[in-house]
């Protein structure tokens, strides 16, 4: 989106150049043959007015209001699109995870007087990089990254990355883990956007919303990250995510001022209905 803008800034321009000498030309022959024509005047207007909105279009490309660009802002429908269209197979999961993801995120952003609609985004497009396949690792994230930045998204691109890293110092510990799937220049990339970018506060409420929000509903961040471990394994670096998260939660907390679990009563409800058979995989 940014590339376009600046070529249709360029063009918007070289055209102002053309439609103007035309239109002195056009308004030097009607002077000289006395006819009362004011075509030539009225397009030396439209070149300063192409003029002007070539420049502005150069000008506005790099805009970021809030960390992301105010022309490519993805709508709720949009992001719901995006999971709709996804051509991997049952998909049914993946998506209930993303919108209970969404609920959370939505509803502590709203809590703490931040954009509750853009972190329902952010949380519907978190791991739209499975959106080919369920089982590529960390790979997700940097598919989901390359796949919105290339729509024009890149705050919701940033989502992608950062959902999964709770502090700097576990950025690496993580991308150098066993099957991430991810090339070396890829974990360099990451590992760099993250170092200079930190994590703001809709990238911890999307890291507390994402341990939250599973297929089955919305659980306890405990509840959550042992179903995680089980799924995917228990890594050396498991104990380090989950006191990260448990700090992320801590923060978060200290700005509510109460206890996250204050706003979600359906999580009581969730675990009393919700069999652990139905959460994890049983080994007898």
């Amino acid at each position: 989106m940014k590339t376009w803008k600046l070529v249709a800034g360029i063009l918007s321009i070289i055209l102002s150049v053309v439609v103007f000498f035309q239109s002195v030309l056009v308004g030097t022959a009607n002077t000289m043959s006395a006819n009362g024509e004011v075509g030539g005047s009225a397009g030396v207007f439209v070149s300063i007015f192409m003029l002007a909105g070539g420049i502005v279009s150069i000008a506005v490309r790099n805009s970021q209001k809030n960390g992301g660009n105010i022309m490519d802002k993805l709508s709720i429908e949009e992001a719901y699109k995006l999971l709709e269209e996804a051509p991997r197979n049952n998909k049914e999961l993946w998506i209930k995870h993303s919108v209970n993801v969404a609920i959370v995120a939505e509803r502590l952003a709203e809590q703490l007087k931040l954009d509750g609609k853009k972190a329902y985004v952010l949380g519907l497009v978190h791991d739209i990089g499975r959106r080919a396949r369920e089982h590529v690792g960390l790979r997700h994230i940097i598919e989901g990254y390359n796949y919105l930045k290339c729509l024009g998204y890149d705050e919701e691109a940033r989502g992608c990355l950062t959902h999964t890293f709770y502090a700097r110092n576990l950025v690496i510990p993580n991308l150098t883990k066993k099957n991430t799937n991810l090339t070396r220049n890829e974990i360099d990339f990451i590992a760099d956007y993250i170092n200079k970018n930190g994590f703001n506060i809709y990238d911890k409420i999307l890291q507390i919303a994402d341990n939250m929000g599973s297929a089955s509903g919305i659980n306890t961040i405990e509840r959550r990250r042992t179903e995680s471990m089980l799924r995917y394994g228990i890594t050396d670096i498991s104990e380090k995510n989950l006191q990260g998260i448990f700090n992320v939660q801590a923060e978060i907390e200290e700005k509510l001022g109460a206890s996250i679990y204050y706003l979600f009563p359906e999580v009581t409800d969730n675990i009393s209905k919700t069999l652990i058979k139905d959460v994890v995989k049983i080994k007898k």
